[in-house]
C-alpha cells in the first residue's frame, strides 16, 4: 500500500557504494544499473542476459539483447528486441521482436513490432513500423517507414520505403524508393525504381529504373523498365511496357505493353495499350489511342480520337481531334479537327484543314488554310486562308494570304501570292503574284504570273499573263498571251491577242492582235489583226487594223491607218496612211497605197528576175488605144543629175530626226540619168495624156516620182507611129524608085535610038 513520510535523502532503492544495482526475478537477471562509465543499463527479464564485455548498451524489455556478448552501443526496447544479437553494435531496436535475429549487423534502427525481425548481418538499415523490413537478413542501407514496409526484403540493399506495405514483397531488389501506401508493394527483385504515391508501382516485380509519382501511378507494372509516371493513375495499367514517360493525372493510364511513349497532361494517352513511341503533351491528348505508334500530340485534346493511326503529328488545341489515319501532321488550334480517315495530310495553322474528313495528302500552312476541305486530296495551301473554302478540289497549290480562298471544287490550280485566284471555282489555272486572277470564278487553263495579273478576269479561259498588271482588266476574253508589265492592261473582252514586252497592247480591247516589244501597239483600242514586233512598233495605232510592223518604232505614228506593212527600224514611222508598204530602215511612206523599199542611201535594188505586173485580159476593162506616143516622147527632156539626199531627208516628215539615215556621199556623187517628173507631167498634160508613169504627190508631205517602166508603153507607141511613117516613106521611095527605073529605061531606049539614028 506504499509508505508515507519518506525522506528522499535516506529513503531510496539502490546502493551506497560503486557496485551495480541488480534486479532479479526467480533468481534470474531482471535489471541492472551499473556505476561504471561504460556500464550497461538493462531492465527486463533476462535482458542482456549473455553479455560478457559489451558496454554502453541499453536493453529494456523481456530478453531484449538476450544473446549480446561483446557488442557495444546498442539500444533495445521491447519484448525480445535484438534477442539474438551477439556482436552487432550501434543498433537501435524499439518494438517487440524488432531486430529479433540480428547477430552481427551494425548500425541498424528498427522501430516497431517485428521490424527488421529476421535481420542477421545486415547493417545500416532503418525500419520504422510494424513488421517493416521483417524478412531482411543481410540487406544493407535500407530505409523502411510504415507497417510491413519492405516486409519481404532479405538481401536487397539501398532501398527506401515510406508508407504502409511499401516495397512489401521486395526480396533482392536494390536502390528502390517507395513512398506511399503499397508503393512498389509487389516488387521482388526490381531495382532502381522510384514510387511516390499510394499503390504506385504496386504490381512491379522485376521491372527496374521506373519512376512513379502519384496515386496508383504505374500500379500494374510488373517487368516494365525505365518508365516515368507522374500524376494520379499515370501509367496505371502498364505491365511490361518500358521507357514510357507519363506526367499528369491519368496520363497513359491504360498503357499495358506500349513502349517509348511520352504523355504529359491530364488524360494524355489515357487509352493507349500497345502503341509505341508516342508523344502526347496537354490535357486529354491522344485520349483514345490504343495501338497507334510514333504519334506526336501537343495541345488540349489533340489527336483525341486516334486509335491505331501511326506517324501522326498534332500540335495545338483539338488538332487532329477525330483523326483515325496515319502519316498526318496538324499544327494549330483545331487543325485537321474533323479528319477521320484522310491519310498523309499536313496542316499547320489555326483551323487549317479543320473540316477535312477523308481528303488525303493535303498540306496546309497558315490561319484557316484549307479549313473547309472535306474530301479534296493532294492540295497544298501556304498562307492565311489559302484554299479556305476548298471542299472537294484536288491537286491545287495555294501560296499566300487568301490564295484560292473561295475555290470549292476546282482542281489542278496553282496560286502563289496574296489573293491569287481568290474567287476561283474551276480548275487548271496558275496564278503567281499578289492579286493575280483574284476575281476569276469559272475561267480555266489561265496562267497569271506577276502582281495583279488577270486581276479582274472572271470567266476567261486559256489566257497567259506574265508581268505586273498584265491583262489587268480582262474579264471574259479567252486565248490571250501577255508577257511583260502592263501588257494588255485594259483588255476586257478581246481574245486571241499576244503581247510581249512592257506596255505592249496596253490599251487594247479588240481581238487577234500580236505585239512583241516594249510599248508595241500600246495605244491600240479597237484595231484587230495587227502584228507589231519591235519596241514602239505601231505604238500610236488606236483603231487601225490588219497592220504588220517589224522593227523598232515601225509604223510608230500610225493611228487609224490599216492594211500597212513596215519592215525595218523606224520603217513607216511617219504619217497615218493605209495600204502602204515600207521595207528598210527609216524607209518612209508619204501617202496611202504606196510601197517604199529601201532608204535614200540604197544604191542597188535587184534580183535574178524581172518584176511582173498583173496583165491578164480577164482583169482589164475600158481598153482603149489612146496612148500618146511620138508626140509625147519628143517633148521629154532626158537629163543627168546628182541626188540631193539631204534635201530628201529634210523633206520627209519625221517624228525623230535622229532616226534618219545619214547621207551616203557615194550615192550623192553618182551621176544619175533620167527625167524631171514635173516636166514629164507637164508634157503629158500639154497633150491631154493621163500618163501613169508620173507618181504625183497625194498630199503636202508627198513628193514626185517616176515609174520608169511605164515609159515603155509610150515608147512602144512612138515606135509604132515611127514604123508607120517609115513604112509610108518606104512605099513612097519604092514608088519613086519604080518611076526612076521607068524613066531610066526610057532614057536608055532614047539613047539607043539616038545612037541608031547617028549611025544611020
Amino acid at each position: 500500500s506504499g509508505n508515507t513520510g519518506t525522506d528522499a535523502s535516506t529513503d531510496f532503492i539502490g546502493t551506497t557504494d560503486d557496485q551495480p544495482l541488480v534486479f532479479k526475478i526467480n533468481n534470474e537477471n531482471a535489471g541492472k544499473i551499473d556505476f561504471l562509465e561504460d556500464g550497461n543499463l538493462t531492465f527486463g527479464y533476462k535482458a542482456l542476459n549473455s553479455n560478457t564485455t559489451g558496454s554502453y548498451n541499453l536493453a529494456y524489455g523481456y530478453e531484449s539483447l538476450f544473446s549480446n556478448t561483446s557488442a557495444n552501443f546498442n539500444i533495445a526496447f521491447g519484448f525480445k528486441a535484438m534477442h539474438s544479437n551477439t556482436t552487432g553494435a550501434g543498433n537501435i531496436s524499439m518494438g517487440g521482436h524488432s531486430l529479433n535475429f540480428n547477430t552481427i549487423g551494425n548500425l541498424n534502427i528498427a522501430i516497431g513490432y517485428m521490424s527488421l525481425y529476421n535481420n542477421t548481418t545486415g547493417s545500416d538499415n532503418l525500419a520504422i513500423g510494424s513488421s517493416s523490413l521483417k524478412s531482411n537478413t543481410t540487406g544493407t542501407n535500407n530505409i523502411a517507414v510504415g507497417n510491413i514496409s519492405l516486409n519481404k526484403n532479405t538481401t536487397g540493399l539501398d532501398n527506401t520505403a515510406v508508407g504502409f506495405a511499401s516495397l512489401y514483397s521486395n526480396t533482392t531488389g536494390f536502390s528502390n524508393i517507395a513512398i506511399g501506401g503499397s508503393a512498389l508493394g509487389n516488387n521482388t527483385s526490381g531495382a532502381s525504381n522510384t514510387a511516390l504515391g499510394y499503390f504506385s508501382l504496386n504490381a512491379n516485380t522485376t521491372g527496374y529504373n521506373n519512376t512513379a509519382t502519384g496515386y496508383y501511378s504505374l500500379k500494374e507494372n510488373t517487368t516494365g523498365v525505365g518508365n516515368t509516371a507522374t500524376g494520379i493513375y499515370s501509367l496505371r495499367d502498364n505491365t511490361t511496357g518500358y521507357f514510357n514517360t507519363a506526367t499528369g493525372s491519368r496520363a497513359l493510364q491504360g498503357n499495358t505493353t506500349g513502349e517509348h511513349n511520352t504523355g504529359i497532361g491530364y488524360l494524355s494517352l489515357n487509352s493507349n495499350t500497345i502503341g509505341n513511341n508516342n508523344t502526347a503533351i496537354g490535357y486529354d491528348t491522344q485520349h483514345s489511342n490504343t495501338s497507334g505508334s510514333r504519334n506526336v500530340a501537343i495541345g488540349h485534346q489533340s489527336s483525341y480520337e486516334n486509335i491505331s493511326g501511326d506517324q501522326n503529328v498534332a500540335i495545338g488545341m483539338e488538332a487532329l481531334f477525330n483523326n483515325l489515319e496515319s502519316n498526318t501532321t496538324a499544327v494549330g488550334y483545331r487543325a485537321l479537327f474533323s479528319n477521320t480517315t484522310g491519310p498523309n495530310n499536313t496542316s499547320v495553322g489555326y483551323l487549317s484543314l479543320e473540316i477535312n474528313t477523308i481528303g488525303e495528302a493535303n498540306t496546309s500552312t497558315g490561319y484557316k488554310a484549307l479549313q473547309f476541305n472535306t474530301t479534296g486530296s493532294f492540295n497544298s495551301a501556304f498562307g492565311s486562308q489559302a484554299l479556305y473554302s476548298n471542299t472537294i478540289g484536288k491537286e491545287n497549290i495555294a501560296i499566300g494570304t487568301q490564295a484560292l480562298a473561295n475555290n470549292t471544287n476546282g482542281s489542278k490550280n496553282v496560286a502563289v501570292g496574296s489573293n491569287a485566284l481568290q474567287n476561283n471555282e474551276v480548275g487548271f489555272n496558275t496564278a503567281i503574284g499578289h492579286n493575280s486572277l483574284t476575281t476569276n470564278t469559272t475561267g480555266y487553263n489561265n496562267t497569271a504570273i506577276g502582281g495583279q495579273t488577270l486581276l479582274y478576269s472572271v470567266s476567261g479561259n486559256n489566257n497567259t499573263a506574265i508581268g505586273k498588271s498584265a491583262l489587268f482588266q480582262n474579264t471574259t476574253a479567252d486565248n490571250n498571251t501577255a508577257i511583260g508589265a502592263f501588257t494588255l492592261l485594259m483588255n476586257t473582252a478581246g481574245s486571241k491577242n499576244t503581247a510581249i514586252g512592257i506596255s505592249a497592247l496596253q490599251s487594247n480591247k479588240a481581238s487577234n492582235n500580236t505585239a512583241i516589244g516594249a510599248s508595241a501597239l500600246e495605244d491600240n483600242n479597237t484595231g484587230f489583226y495587227n502584228v507589231a514586233t519591235g519596241i514602239n512598233a505601231l505604238f500610236k495605232t488606236t483603231t487601225g487594223f490588219q497592220n504588220v510592223a517589224f522593227g523598232s518604232d515601225a509604223l510608230n505614228s500610225n493611228t487609224t491607218g490599216s492594211l500597212n506593212v513596215a519592215i525595218g527600224d523606224y520603217a513607216g514611222a511617219t504619217g497615218n496612211y493605209s495600204n502602204r508598204i515600207a521595207i528598210g530602215a527609216s524607209t518612209q511612206n508619204t501617202a496611202s497605197n504606196q510601197v517604199r523599199i529601201g532608204n535614200g542611201s540604197i544604191t542597188s535594188i535587184g534580183g535574178y528576175a524581172n518584176w511582173s505586173n498583173v496583165s491578164d485580159k480577164r482583169f482589164k476593162k475600158n481598153i482603149r488605144e489612146n496612148v500618146v506616143g511620138l508626140d509625147f516622147i519628143i517633148k521629154l527632156r532626158p537629163v543627168t543629175y546628182n541626188l540631193d539626199l539631204e534635201a530628201i531627208n529634210n523633206a520627209i516628215p519625221s517624228a525623230d530626226k535622229n532616226r534618219s539615215i545619214p547621207t551616203n556621199p557615194e550615192k550623192s556623187n553618182i551621176i544619175q540619168t533620167g527625167f524631171i517628173a514635173q516636166e514629164v507631167e507637164a508634157s503629158a498634160q500639154s497633150l491631154g495624156y493621163d500618163f501613169s508613169g508620173v507618181d504625183a504627190p497625194k498630199n503636202d508631205n508627198d513628193y514626185y516620182g517616176l515609174r520608169y517602166a511605164e515609159f515603155v508603153v509610150p515608147l512602144v507607141k512612138a515606135t509604132q507611129e515611127q514604123q508607120i511613117l517609115i513604112e509610108n516613106q518606104q512605099d513612097f521611095i519604092e514608088e519613086q524608085q519604080s518611076i526612076l527605073r521607068n524613066q531610066q529605061n526610057e532614057i536608055d531606049e532614047l539613047r539607043l535610038l539616038v545612037n541608031q539614028l547617028l549611025k544611020d
